[in-house]
């Protein structure tokens, strides 16, 4: 080999021969298409789903995702064909922020889960074995993506509200409620058959797979009563409702469920009659579906405790107490629903088949007023107590009670009781009942009688309703009584024999637990509707039930004498509509308590003066009652209740009795 100072000299190369080479380089680089990075255009659309796409919403990871695999020298498509190596691979790798890596990991995770849920979803679930085997490996997959959520969420460097507008951050609150979605769903599918007093109910954990899964309902006041049985749960994204105008939710955090709820006792009653004897029914019930916001927490002081623990909690939260939860020290808002568990009961409830059979004595007969509580008892709130109308049922209220358990004012003052009564029957004799079903329903809750849920009541009644609500604020002094004594002119001695027998038909007074009362398109004084052709064929195939078919007939004799005639379709709930019945025109003199400020609501489809208007049934002089605080008149026929306007007047009304409450605990 040559020494360097013996190789020959390189050939010199002139300034312009260098400059031309230079230039063929360079234009064979750019014709050869080495520029890396492009630029093409994307409509909206396809901007938000490239943006915000992700496991759930496309089925395919994000891009944020895809970002964090890129970082570690991994493409999307070999993670998601072996999704073990690849959780591994974030798992371990560095590069990646502790935001990454759980946001990546929680994501990752639950397409893990979906696959393995779909295929217990298809699996045989006769081979018991095999199927609890699959459902534990789907369960911790749903935890392991809602503890990366967890981790994400409360345990990164940065608090929820830094991250606050952050498309990110939406994305893995949603992975960790549907993981608490669908961990719950497969749980409840293991167990809806045991009986709830078996061993393994009573059990307050779980081991799945390697971590011990507890459940905790400190936060659910309600599943601590022995007799309460779940009977289903529904996840609120699994429904929809047609018929209320509006749903009202509260995005936050946590699986957003609805409770089908049932008595034990109940059910071994009805298994084994003979066992169990019948309990007297009450006049009461609580309404069988409830709104319950269930979260999975992870105990932990630190990332790293959290990240390393194999426990997890399950807990349900009673969306009625309160709007939050502390965790790490940061208060976050639960994901709620108000309006589901109201849907769902009327969905279910067959209220619009048996209120018409109950007018006409068909199938499924109501046979006495209910007292619906929409939500479980509270003793600091107050109560609303609504009275639908003729032939009618709480479905008359669908979008009225949704509105006011909507509005987060009314929501965190009031309770809704909703009346369902046999409307067939005679109003005095449900005027009657209706009060003792309330009395009753109101000292069972409060013994005392201290708590604020039983005092300054609002009384909402619609048609029919609007006049038992009118008489349940309202005295009848004589006027009943003088009124039987002119038609009937009774002897002493019947007269005697009737005070003893039908006193509090013809003597009442008003509830004292009411102090706001709002009627709607009620006919106070009748309506001429009720004689038209019509209305008195329907009114002959009213039939009241046999047992108050026998008490009307029993209360008139009493009243009038046994060789009296008298028509008993007259003494229907129907019949007394009528503007000619002495009944109604009796009823419409007792006067209303001083100690009651009441509001009239009135529809009118007519084009002409108010004083001849009507809403197609009842006419405006019927429904008119002097001395109201305010009387709002509504283009709208017969069911107004409904209508937005009379909505909004009826919330500003429950807004303006809260105010005239603070105003007067200041005043004491």
């Amino acid at each position: 080999m040559r020494s360097r100072a013996e190789r020959a000299p390189a050939a010199c190369i002139s300034p312009a021969s260098f400059m031309k080479r230079l230039l063929i380089l360079f234009s064979a680089l750019i014709l050869s298409g080495c520029a890396s990075v492009t630029v093409s255009h994307l409509d909206s659309s396809k901007y938000i789903e490239a943006r915000r796409g992700d496991v759930i919403t496309t089925g395919t990871l994000s891009h944020q995702t895809d970002e964090s695999l890129f970082i570690l020298g991994y493409d999307t498509p070999d993670c998601t064909s072996d999704l073990d190596k690849c959780i591994h691979l974030v798992q371990t790798e560095g590069g990646l922020t502790r935001e990454q890596r759980q946001s990546a990991l929680s994501e990752i995770w639950l397409l893990k889960a979906f696959r393995l849920h779909d295929s217990l979803k298809r699996s045989n679930a006769s081979n018991e074995a095999e199927y609890r085997k699959l459902a534990n490996r789907a369960i911790d997959a749903y935890l392991q993506s809602a503890r990366a959520a967890y981790l994400y969420l409360f345990y990164s460097n940065r608090t929820i509200n830094m991250r606050a507008l952050e498309d990110r951050q939406t994305q893995v609150r949603d992975y960790y409620n549907l993981s608490a979605q669908n961990s719950v769903a497969i749980l409840y599918d293991r167990y809806k058959d045991m009986d709830p007093e078996s061993p393994e109910m009573q059990e307050t954990s779980e081991q799945i797979e390697n971590w011990t899964l507890y459940s905790d309902v400190r936060y659910y006041p309600m599943l601590s009563d022995k007799d309460l049985q779940i009977l289903n749960i529904t996840a609120d994204s699994t429904v929809s409702f047609k018929g209320i105008r509006n749903e009202y939710v509260r995005d936050g955090l946590g699986a957003r469920t609805i409770l089908t709820l049932g008595s034990i006792s109940k059910r071994k009653r009805q298994a084994a009659p003979e066992k169990h004897p019948e309990e007297p029914q009450l006049p009461w019930e609580r309404m069988p579906y409830a709104p319950a916001t269930v979260l999975l927490h992870f105990p932990g002081k630190t990332y790293k405790e959290v990240e390393e623990t194999k426990k997890a909690i399950l807990a349900p939260y009673d969306i009625d107490s309160g709007i939050g939860v502390s965790i790490n020290k940061i208060q976050v808002p639960l994901a709620t629903n108000y309006s589901g568990a109201y849907g769902l009961w009327l969905a279910n409830s067959n209220f619009a088949s048996q209120s018409l059979g109950t007018v006409f004595g068909r199938g499924d007969v109501l046979e006495r007023p209910r007292v619906f509580l929409m939500q479980p008892y509270r003793p600091d709130r107050k109560t609303i107590v609504l009275v639908h109308g003729l032939a009618s049922s709480p479905e008359a209220w669908v979008n009225t009670a949704n509105e006011i358990m909507g509005d987060e004012e009314l929501r965190d003052h009031y309770q809704i009781w909703q009346v369902y009564y046999p409307t067939s029957w005679p109003i005095s004799v449900n005027r009657k009942e209706i009060a003792k079903a309330l009395e009753a329903t109101f000292r069972h809750y409060d013994k005392t009688g201290r708590n604020p849920a039983g005092r300054d009541v609002v009384l909402i009644g619609h048609s029919m309703g609007g006049i038992i609500s009118r008489l349940l604020v309202s005295s009848s002094g004589n006027v009943i009584w003088d009124d039987y004594v002119k038609r009937y002119q009774p002897d002493a001695a019947r007269q005697k024999e009737v005070r003893e027998k039908l006193s509090d038909i013809f003597f009442f007074e008003p509830m004292k637990r009411v102090n706001r009362a709002v009627f709607l398109a009620a006919p106070h004084r009748g309506t001429p509707y009720a004689d038209k052709t019509l209305p008195r064929i329907l009114m002959s195939m009213v039939k009241l039930p046999g047992a108050m078919l026998s008490a009307v007939t029993n209360t008139v004799r009493i009243m009038a004498g046994k060789d009296v005639p008298f028509n008993p379709d007259t003494m229907t709930g129907v019949g007394n509509l009528s503007d000619k019945n002495p009944d109604i025109q009796a009823l419409a003199k007792c006067e209303i308590s001083p100690k009651v400020k009441y509001y009239s609501i009135i529809g009118d489809e007519t084009d002409g003066p108010i004083e001849e208007s009507t809403d197609g049934i009842v006419p405006y002089w019927s429904s008119h009652l002097p001395g109201a605080e305010r009387e709002l008149i509504i283009p709208s026929g017969h069911s107004v209740q409904e209508t937005p306007k009379a909505i909004l007047e009826i919330r500003a009304i429950l807004k303006e009795h809260l105010l005239a409450l603070k105003i007067g605990k200041k005043a004491r």
